[in-house]
């Protein structure tokens, strides 16, 4: 009976810790990047870069399909081989445009995938303080969630805790 007592209390004991020390929550990380102040900032700034850049892109593309009509009017003008010249050096230039977009889309799609890691990285050590504070044991992600309760979900919390925390994000 003893024997019985002591596995009964000692198996209650053990289940209460265990359900007492793991919290888990979850978290929608693509709503805290797209709604916190910061990341509204972020998406702005990225925004103003890529129109520039296509504004860029475009009237460099204007001009190229204005040159090209231009050769092409005066195919029956000038001589066969000053043709030839004239659509070789137009290849030579759309092939240096495509690099060149390719080069700076690149560069652009670089600069998201930066910016949002070095935004994630600053938004980590709040997560861990907000872990620590209300004895969390693991934040996971909405995506990754298949069912939760909606109390467990943390996103307007730590919303609240970014826009107060960090208050920009510099970009160059």
């Amino acid at each position: 009976m003893k024997k019985f007592f002591f596995i009964f209390i000692f198996v209650v004991y053990f289940f209460n810790n265990v359900n007492a020390q793991n919290l888990t929550v979850f978290i929608d990380m693509d709503q805290v990047l797209n709604q916190s102040k910061v990341g509204k900032d972020l998406i702005i700034k990225l925004e103003q870069i890529q129109k520039k850049t296509s504004s860029d892109l475009k009237k460099e593309e204007d001009n190229l399909k204005k040159k090209e009509k231009n050769i092409l009017s005066k195919k029956n003008v000038i001589k066969k081989d000053e043709f030839e010249k004239e659509i070789t050096k137009l290849r030579e230039e759309v092939n240096l445009y495509r690099k060149k977009r390719k080069k700076l889309l690149d560069d652009l799609t670089q600069k998201k995938l930066n910016y949002t890691s070095e935004l994630i990285k600053k938004i980590d050590p709040i997560l861990n303080d907000y872990a620590k504070e209300n004895k969390i044991s693991i934040i996971l992600n909405k995506k990754n969630v298949l069912l939760g309760k909606s109390n467990l979900d943390i996103t307007k919390k730590i919303i609240d805790l970014v826009d107060d925390k960090i208050k920009n994000l510099k970009i160059k």
